[in-house]
């Protein structure tokens, strides 16, 4: 069997205000990454509750980089059901972490990039990306706002920062990285004006040792929520053996609708008197709840998801031709709207959390 292992890259322009972080966390808490690559968070110190409230809590192990003076900032959290980590390096423009996958027990490494903006950092952060490279067959995974492009038509301007263009592209040939496809947008970054500036500086990279361990590796945009920069997600393949379990949450029993659902079919479904009989009866139950939960959303999730829906597309028009005046100020609106609604959303899961604590205890 296989499953996808996902890890999510964004810069995050800032952390710093809980309103950000609730609006940040709705994009892990829908795509369900099992690693978390935020670049920019200008956090100068992160604790326990900050990672609660951009990520999530199932994201109870992370690593930092600290930002200096308000600027940079690195952040790297993941699931440790699914990832432990053997080893962990770390400087102002790189945060890489050696994990192996509890699944298969096979190894990889990840390196979290900040690229600085003027040529003294950029030297420094070049050789950086040199010194992390895996001198054997480890599988490594590079990803980050690089604040550089590869090539001149990644840039709506193409005349600026050609130097460090051709720096990037040398770096890339020389380690012998892979540059995967992206997904859905041309550009990752714009400046969000009238008539915007859009750049490509934030992707994924590969060493071949990677692409050969991890099947199926593909790299999409995702909606630009409450950032310059658009979220990138990452999947690829690891086999393992499956463990099929079936669980009914605790909050299902307050909702009348799951109530009438069970009782309903309990009652209408008629089985002989036999033991597997009765196992294929609760089978069919079990079925039926599945498929009750894949196909009920909120609607919360709805507006929050519309929201998403509507900020994607402005993204990729713009870079087809400037937004109008209008379009401009929706998409502001929303993206205000999108903030509360996040709030809201937290609150709603802190209700869970609550719920499930009284029930079970510490």
């Amino acid at each position: 069997m296989t499953t996808n292992l996902k890890v999510l890259c964004w810069n995050v322009r800032g952390m710093n205000e809980k309103e950000k972080r609730l609006a940040i966390k709705q994009t892990p808490k829908l795509e369900k990454p099992n690693v978390i690559c935020f670049q920019e968070t200008k956090l100068s110190q992160t604790s326990v509750q900050i990672i609660s409230q951009a990520c999530g809590n199932r994201y109870s192990q992370f690593l930092t980089v600290d930002a200096l003076q308000g600027r940079g900032g690195l952040l790297t959290a993941w699931d440790p059901n699914i990832l432990e980590v053997e080893n962990s390096l770390a400087s102002t423009f790189h945060l890489t972490v050696d994990f192996i996958v509890r699944k298969d027990g096979s190894k990889l490494r990840l390196t979290n990039l900040y690229g600085p903006s003027n040529q003294i950092g950029r030297d420094v952060f070049l050789r950086d990306i040199r010194s992390v490279c895996p001198g054997n067959n480890t599988p490594w995974m590079l990803c980050g706002d690089f604040n550089l492009t590869l090539q001149l038509q990644e840039r709506t301007n193409p005349l600026y920062n050609r130097s460090g263009t051709a720096e990037f592209a040398d770096l890339v040939d020389e380690l012998q990285l892979l540059d995967l496809d992206l997904e859905g947008r041309t550009f990752t970054w714009s400046n969000l004006r009238l008539n915007p500036s859009m750049a490509r500086l934030d992707r994924f990279l590969l060493n071949r040792s990677f692409a050969n361990s991890y099947p199926n590796i593909h790299q999409k945009a995702l909606a630009n929520t409450s950032s310059d920069h658009c979220p990138l997600l990452c999947s690829f393949c690891v086999r393992f053996q499956p463990t099929n379990v079936f669980r009914i949450e605790n909050y299902f029993l307050k909702i009348p609708e799951f109530i009438d659902l069970v009782l309903n079919f309990w009652l209408t479904e008629e089985v002989a008197d036999t033991p597997n009989s009765f196992d294929s009866k609760l089978s069919s139950l079990t079925r039926l709840i599945s498929t009750w939960k894949k196909g009920r959303i909120s609607a919360l999730d709805r507006q929050l998801q519309s929201i998403r829906d509507y900020l994607a597309w402005t993204d990729r028009v713009a870079e087809d031709r400037p937004l109008s005046e209008l379009e401009l100020l929706v998409r502001a609106l929303l993206k205000r709207r999108f903030t509360v609604l996040a709030e809201w959303d937290e609150t709603r899961w802190r209700q869970r959390s609550a719920a499930t604590w009284r029930l079970k205890g510490d």
